[in-house]
């Protein structure tokens, strides 16, 4: 795995982090005590965009990550994808408490807490002021 792989890799298991937490949520998508563009669309952007998540998960492999690893991210990644592209649109934002209120996005959530335990990821979960 090159130094771009790993980068690549542990900004996505940072968004999928983000994904996971209620509270990071709640402080950046509602509160707005995060940054100014902390919202829903801007983590979606990260983790299908700038960390290259569809990459990451065709080119497993070279990212060093197990079939285990992949199954799950894969499956993040589905269920992810039907519920951002019901979410987003050009014209309108999603509605923050509306999705921290959706049960589809529980199950999301969830998943992305299993994905970051399958990678043994606990990244910064109490720091999010960056």
């Amino acid at each position: 795995m090159t130094d771009v792989e790993k980068e690549i890799l542990k900004g996505l298991l940072s968004t999928i982090e983000n994904i996971s937490n209620v509270d990071f949520q709640q402080k950046g998508w509602i509160e707005g005590k995060i940054h100014p563009y902390c919202f829903f669309e801007e983590t979606m952007h990260q983790f299908f965009d700038d960390y290259e998540a569809k990459e990451v998960i065709d080119n497993y492999k070279d990212y060093g990550i197990t079939h285990t690893q992949y199954k799950l991210l894969s499956k993040l990644y589905k269920y992810l994808d039907k519920y951002a592209e019901a979410k987003m649109s050009w014209y309108d934002s999603a509605d923050p408490k509306q999705i921290l209120a959706d049960p589809k996005w529980h199950k999301i959530q969830k998943i992305a807490k299993e994905v970051l335990e399958v990678f043994n990821y606990f990244g910064s979960r109490n720091d999010h002021t960056t």
